[in-house]
Formats: structure tokens, sequence, C-alpha cells
């Protein structure tokens, strides 16, 4: 499949196009497949309720099947055709949409620059939550960008819904058909279910000029993994994409690889060796304490034990980084109060150890018993400092939040 002239005139003026029926109903059930694998069991890890959206990054890196997608020579000519044929893959996202997404564009580039591929699993209409985009708003004179128009209060600014602004376009597809959109084009979705399938692919232009290359640097700074403080196992992108790649497909990860590498050295593939997480244990619960910032390094006769097999799993040997999570349900029994995990690491040499985690209620940490240095941002939080050689103990005390929190993972990577 190739896009006609025509095709591509109206990407370049409006900003957007829908190709039909790039794949086919066979083509489909596999892409289906390989998605509701993917953010199952490389997502938010738990049962999407519908309460709010569930996403996951990556997601066509996670089976051989998925990254075969970029390979297909028809979705390879469709985004050559707009941004060049040695495009930038960066990544993407999957997602279980709930309701609207309110108006926004993802780039404010003021050029093509960068572009977003969208994959919809279901059939979408202008009343079930398809695509909705405003024709030439990723150009500077356009009036929203021109008078600054906060496109979700137009309702107080001018007596018009969001959904109902005018010139707006519903983009009502079917599985099968492809969206792609400049990343300065503002979107929207209104009035979609709690179900709502859709995935994507971030390309952005090959880097020749210095100028070039310097925009891919502010890209992937800030939409990389390591600007969104994910931890793939290899860099740029997760380690399927790279170990099933060939010379053709390389053509499109090396500069993002190697860029995401600089930018982010101590994510980079080759640094995820060093750390050993030697065991992993589990205090008993405690008294609750409201503020977790109160919480001080437990006394020296708590005790700990063994977490249970099941509860706590080093996941290195399946993910190509250290990573090691923790199912509290278990120790709390439902009940509140305040628990401690201790993770006894190796490192292989002396390095700058990066520690992040997530968890689903207050927590606080130290490293060897000295508070940790954290930033915060995307749900996550994250601490780097120097380490030596040898052993070192990490402690977490982490809230039962009324007996509800389910666990906390943790991620450790030396540069």
């Amino acid at each position: 499949m190739k896009l006609t002239v025509e095709q591509i005139n109206f990407f370049h003026v409006f900003g957007y196009l829908v190709v039909p029926r790039v794949f086919d109903q066979e083509e489909m059930e596999r892409i289906v497949e390989g998605f509701e694998w993917s953010i199952k069991n490389c997502g938010a890890g738990k049962e999407h309720d519908g309460s709010m959206r569930t996403m996951f990054c990556g997601p066509i890196e996670h089976t051989p099947e998925m990254c075969t997608l970029l390979d297909l020579p028809g979705l390879l000519n469709l985004v050559g055709a707009l941004i060049g044929e040695d495009f930038n893959y960066c990544g993407g996202d999957g997602n279980y949409y709930t309701g609207d997404t309110g108006w926004h564009p993802d780039g404010n580039w003021g050029q093509l620059f960068s572009v977003k591929v969208a994959f919809y699993l279901d059939e979408l209409t202008r009343d079930t939550g398809c695509l909705r985009v405003i024709p030439r708003s990723h150009c500077a004179d356009h009036v929203v960008r021109k008078e600054k128009i906060n496109l979700n209060h137009s309702m107080e600014l001018f007596g018009v819904p969001p959904r109902d602004f005018p010139g707006n376009v519903a983009l009502e597809t079917n599985p099968g058909d492809i969206a792609v959109f400049n990343h300065d084009t503002y979107h929207a979705a209104f009035g979609g279910g709690e179900t709502r399938r859709m995935f994507t692919m971030n390309c952005t232009r090959h880097g020749k000029m210095p100028e070039g290359i310097e925009l891919n640097y502010r890209y992937l700074k800030m939409h990389g993994p390591g600007g969104y403080n994910v931890f793939t196992g290899a860099g740029m992108y997760f380690p399927t994409m790279l170990d099933t790649a060939n010379n053709e497909r390389m053509l499109y990860l090396e500069q993002p690889a190697k860029i995401h590498d600089e930018i982010f050295p101590h994510l980079a593939r080759g640094n995820l060796d060093k750390v050993i997480v030697m065991s992993q244990e589990v205090s008993m619960l405690q008294s609750a304490l409201r503020d977790i910032c109160g919480v001080s390094l437990p006394s020296p006769g708590l005790t700990f034990e063994v977490i249970p097999e099941g509860d706590g799993k080093n996941l290195a040997s399946d993910s190509d980084c250290q990573m090691a999570h923790v199912d509290l349900q278990r120790s709390h029994g439902g009940k509140d109060g305040l628990l401690y995990i201790r993770t006894t690491l190796f490192l292989r040499e002396e390095g700058l150890l990066t520690i992040s985690y997530d968890g689903d209620a207050p927590e606080k940490g130290w490293i060897n018993n000295t508070g940790m240095d954290v930033e915060s941002g995307n749900n996550k939080c994250q601490t780097t400092g120097a380490c030596s050689k040898g052993e070192h103990v990490v402690l977490f005390a982490i809230c039962s939040n009324y007996g509800k929190t389910a666990g906390l993972t943790q991620r450790f990577l030396l540069s």
C-alpha cells in the first residue's frame, strides 16, 4: 500500500489522515491477540475495572508477532511517505480508555517533526469515543493557537461544549483502519465506554543535520522511556523488539537507541547485569502511622521474615532488568498498619545506583540506613546515589492503606 499524492497533500494541509482497511480481519485478530496479551502481562499488573485509563508502554515491543508491525511494507510506506523513509520509531502506548480524553496536542514543535500512528481495535463512532481532530490546528496561525484558546473551557468561554467546538471532525473508524496525525494537531475523544482499546506508534524524522539530531535529543529526553522513568530492560526499547530485529528493522531503531543511551546511560542494556538481588524480607505488621514522612528506621529488634515463595519475585531473568516485586496482601492480611520491606543487593562494581519504585500506598525509603533523596513523577519515584562494590541494603516502609495495598515494585540499575 502506498499513499496517493492526494492523501499526502491532505495530511500536510490538515494535519491528519485516516487510511481504511490497512489490515484485514485475519491480521487484526493476530494484532488484538498480541495487544491483549501485552496489556495483561506487561501493563499495570491489575485488571482494568473501568474506573480510569489503563496504560502500558511499548505496545508493539513485547511479543515477536507485535514487533513485526515495524516490518510491514504497508505501514512503513504510510509513515515513510509523510516524514521520510528512514524515520525513527520512538515507542508508543497501549490503552484501555475510559470516558473522555479532552482536547490536547501531543507536541508543539512548530513543524512536521513527529507523527502518531493510532490503531483502534473496536468500531468507534462519534458517539462512542472515536478520535476527533481540529483540522489545521498544527499550524501556528490557527485561531486555537493564535488566540491561545483552552478548548476544554469552551463552555465557559463560548457556551459550546468541548465535544462541539466549531470545526472539529469525528474520525469514525473500524478495526483495521489507521489514523495518523501530526503531533501538533489538537485531538480528543468523547462519549466512549470503559474499555476502548487503542495503541500507538510514535515516529519522528531521522536526524541528519545538527538541528535535526538536536530535535531528536529534545524529543527523547521528554518522551523516551527514561523521560517517563520507565525501565524497559534494554534502554530505548523493550528487549523483544531488539532481539527479533533484522537489519531492515534496525534502520528505524538505531538512532533513537543511541541517543537514549547517551541521555540515560544508566538505562543502557549493557549496564543491567551489574546488580544482583540477593534476598527480600518483610516485617510483621506494625501500628499504623498516618504521616509516612514521620516514619523512622525500624528498631534493631524488629523481626523480619523471608518473603514467601510467590509473594516476591526477582524478574531479572525474565525482563533483563533487575526488578523485584513484593506482594504484601498476605503480610497485612487486610489490616491497617505499616510494613517494612528489606532488600539486600550485591553490586558487581562501584557506580551510581538508581532505584526506581512504585506502589499503591505511601512509602518511604533508605539505602544503608540513609534516607533517600527522591525525585517523583509519572506515578513513580526515583533516587540515584554513588555506591561501592559489594553488599547494600534497601529498606522501605509502606502503609497498608487500610489493608488495601497490593505491593511494591523496585527496579535497580548501576551505571
